[in-house]
């Protein structure tokens, strides 16, 4: 039997099951969750059914969330105002533009037939420009528009399309000339002289096939963890084609996911090869203030095996994909990890994440620096009103990742999707501090400072030192004495500060700056930048490493 009409044939089994309304799920906009975890820490407890170390976000959670907080915040406000996902419980608008757009906040056009459906319909606009200080000046052209809404008490769904023309700083351009793909986006088409155009969509369905499971299925996004960065599974990529089964009960949530990825390789004859992944995410609200998650997943592809497709046996909702792996003799890529964050005094976040992508336990007690031995570890504190200062948030983190973490024997089953990592944009062999600052206020004004240092080990010439994870590691210059940052040491000096102004509902004016300093190879490379511009109902991405 056709596995893809097979897994189609369960998906609408399940939908034509539905038990409840379905929710949608809210943009990965860092303002709204720096927002929702502020809200969490604030509270001091965790055991609320919402499970913010697993993004997106149910609206109805950030609405459950959110009403239960004390604080008189008019950001609060904000956020709980923009979760609403339908029309009939829109906050009225006494002054509508030309009486028939935003009629109700934070809806352009709303249309809602209670019995059969309801539809919000919001413009995608942003206009951005800056000043950098060589070469051709940064731009963004952004048009398009975001739908959500529900059909009937059954599906919910969600669907953001945008046509983008954009040039970017001189960092930036070279990144995405050498991966032959913009970060977050994918394919592009070059754009004039400077720049590039590319198209953008994501979508997605929702369905409550039982009281306490939701089904997923579209084209997203996945972050899962605590941090500012994520070891696991990270947002900052493109989206990608996913189904899964999201279940709570008790204070747990167990996520099953299933995804399709894209080995792009632009002068192969196989351009956009497909590989797979599958993964469980089990976390656990322990008490008021300790949170735990286990990870698994595993990647596999198609080269080896004409026509394997999805394999069915790694559909298993409760199993341990190591153990299947061995047992059909495939040389798929396994990954485990680790999750955890604990609240203190109702004012800090305490936060780590472990990544094991492979170890051998002699080596390790040898400390013999074994290529095999690829793992990454996350250390992380946020405080809430800082120093005493009320609406000033800051995080502090660590990233170490070694040499050769995810890396596999190839491009079809590494731990990457559109040539970037599902985890940290860097990929492997680096050290990386970090320090954000967001100081939020009146409801209208947010200032976001942030700065990265960051060490990492490149490759030289025909030397291989596991830095970028696109290289086997069977390709490794040295089987033993390993170390974090070997190769050609690369450091770099960011600096990002922001200030954005809320003239409307979702409607923003930001003025930002940025330095980047790199040195490698005994150059040094400044890259400053000076910009502005307007956004609505637009997410900006993030491009910082």
């Amino acid at each position: 039997m056709n596995k893809v009409l097979f897994i189609t044939s369960i998906l609408f089994v399940f939908i034509s099951k539905v038990y409840s309304q379905s929710s949608i799920y809210s943009s990965h906009f860092y303002n709204n969750y720096h927002i929702l975890n502020r809200t969490e820490i604030l509270s001091g407890n965790l055991r609320n059914n919402v499970f913010l170390d697993y993004k997106g976000i149910e609206r109805k959670d950030i609405i459950r969330l959110l009403q239960d907080s004390r604080e008189d915040n008019k950001w609060i406000n904000y956020l709980y105002f923009d979760a609403l996902d339908s029309p009939s419980t829109l906050e009225s608008n006494s002054k509508p533009i030309f009486k028939s757009f935003y009629k109700s906040n934070p809806a352009f056009i709303e249309l809602n037939d209670k019995e059969n459906y309801s539809l919000i319909i919001n413009p995608v606009l942003a206009f951005q420009y800056g000043i950098q200080n060589e070469n051709d000046n940064p731009y963004r052209n952004t048009r398009g528009m975001e739908l959500r809404g529900n059909l009937g008490d059954k599906i919910g769904f969600y669907s953001y399309l945008a046509t983008n023309l954009a040039g970017f700083t001189n960092f930036q351009t070279q990144l995405f000339e050498d991966r032959f793909s913009v970060l977050g986006e994918g394919f592009v088409t070059s754009f004039k002289d400077y720049g590039y155009d590319y198209f953008t969509a994501r979508a997605h369905i929702t369905a409550q096939v039982a009281k306490p499971i939701q089904l997923v299925f579209g084209n997203d996004r996945i972050n899962i963890g605590d941090g500012y960065r994520s070891l696991l599974f990270s947002s900052s990529n493109k989206d990608f084609l996913n189904l899964q089964f999201r279940t709570k009960i008790w204070h747990l949530q167990y996520v099953n996911l299933f995804t399709e990825f894209i080995d792009y390789s632009p002068n192969g004859s196989n351009r956009y090869a497909k590989k797979y992944g599958a993964f469980h995410y089990l976390t656990l609200d322990a008490t008021k203030w300790l949170n735990f998650g286990l990870f698994e997943g595993i990647i596999f592809n198609d080269f080896n095996n004409s026509n394997r497709g999805y394999e069915l046996a790694y559909l298993n909702p409760i199993i341990f994909y190591r153990a299947v792996e061995r047992n059909y003799g495939s040389t798929d890529n396994s990954l485990i990890g680790f999750n955890a964050s604990a609240i203190i005094s109702k004012k800090f976040k305490l936060y780590t994440q472990i990544m094991l992508d492979e170890f051998v336990l002699s080596d390790i007690r040898a400390q013999n620096g074994s290529v095999r031995n690829k793992y990454a570890v996350q250390l992380g504190a946020q405080s809430i009103n800082t120093i005493g200062i009320k609406n000033l948030d800051s995080r502090l983190e660590l990233n170490v990742v070694r040499p050769f973490t995810y890396t596999s024997t190839s491009t079809g089953q590494n731990y990457e999707h559109w040539r970037y990592s599902l985890a940290h944009p860097l990929g492997a062999n680096f050290i990386e501090g970090l320090a954000t600052f967001d100081y939020a206020f009146n409801g209208k004004w947010w200032i976001n400072v942030k700065g990265f240092y960051m060490i990492q080990g490149l490759d030289s010439g025909s030397f291989v030192y596991g830095g970028d994870i696109r290289k086997p590691y069977t390709d490794a210059s040295k089987e033993f004495d390993n170390t974090i940052t070997q190769g050609l040491k690369s450091t770099t000096l960011l600096m990002d500060a922001k200030i954005s102004y809320m003239l409307y509902h979702n409607l923003f004016l930001d003025f930002n700056i940025v330095n980047r300093i790199n040195e490698k190879n005994n150059q040094e490379f400044n890259n400053s930048y000076i910009g502005f511009g307007i956004r609505l109902n637009f997410v900006n991405d993030r491009y910082d490493f």
